[in-house]
């Protein structure tokens, strides 16, 4: 089973993954998959990660944590983490069962086929502790190597898990959003692969729309076969003490149809 939550930003939001606020975490087993939609800002300092203690937390739970990269980010740390095979492509490991999965490629996740894109544009500026870099956006090559995984699934997957949201689709919640080079990128995607659902993080808003495609932040989302079959599914949150309507909405329309409102 997938579960997937948005930006964690180091330790500012890890509170959302603890027992009082996410308590069906004790029931998930090693057949079982957390996924971040980027900002996952750990270890908190690039030298800590040996003794990160929110690493350590991830690390001693039984199921596997998973992360797309976000803006907020020691990119040269991801860069340089050991790479390991997972579901049939490369990813960085910061602990066994904590991995960053890599832009641009396809991850087979508990049979679920998953396509990652992480980055972003810092249009607020950099978080404290964490520095700039021209990491924060995608380079040709990886954007190549998105092109040729989806080209080698046929341009079908089952989720897409990327940081920021296309373009298209960040107007229907920003319409001002300055450029980002990673956003229009993913508009490119968005016009060519199929897909059951997309999360994506980095807006800080959660909202779901009838294609499938949704913002996700506080909410921490349960994926399962059901969710999948049919994008009008509603997802299921498994956060304590939000509410649908004033904490998260659902959009009858894509988003690229959907009209910006404030709220």
């Amino acid at each position: 089973m997938l579960y997937l939550t948005g930006d964690l930003h180091g330790k500012n939001d890890f509170e959302r993954l603890q027992p009082r606020l996410f308590g069906a975490w004790s029931n998930l087993s090693t057949d079982d998959f957390l996924i971040i939609a980027g900002d996952f800002g750990l270890p908190l300092r690039p030298d800590m990660l040996d003794c990160d203690l929110h690493l350590d937390d991830l690390a001693s739970r039984r199921h596997r944590t998973l992360f797309v990269d976000g803006n907020h980010e020691h990119h040269a740390l991801l860069d340089s983490l050991p790479t390991v095979e997972f579901g049939g492509s490369p990813a960085g490991a910061m602990r066994e069962n904590v991995l960053h999965l890599r832009r641009g490629y396809v991850y087979d996740v508990g049979g679920v086929a998953l396509f990652a894109f992480g980055g972003a544009s810092s249009h607020a500026g950099a978080l404290l502790g964490y520095l700039r870099s021209e990491r924060e956006t995608h380079g040709e090559s990886e954007a190549e190597r998105a092109r040729k995984s989806l080209d080698a699934v046929g341009w079908r997957v089952d989720v897409v898990a990327t940081h920021t949201a296309p373009a298209v689709c960040l107007k229907a919640i920003h319409p001002g959003t300055p450029r980002c080079p990673t956003a229009e990128f993913l508009d490119e995607l968005y016009g060519k692969v199929r897909f059951s659902r997309w999360f994506a993080g980095h807006s800080h808003r959660d909202v779901d729309y009838s294609n499938g495609f949704s913002f996700v932040y506080e909410r921490i989302l349960r994926v399962g076969d059901a969710e999948l079959r049919d994008p009008s599914t509603p997802l299921k949150n498994l956060r304590n003490g939000l509410k649908e309507r004033r904490d998260w909405k659902r959009v009858d329309v894509p988003p690229e149809e959907a009209p910006f409102k404030r709220g």
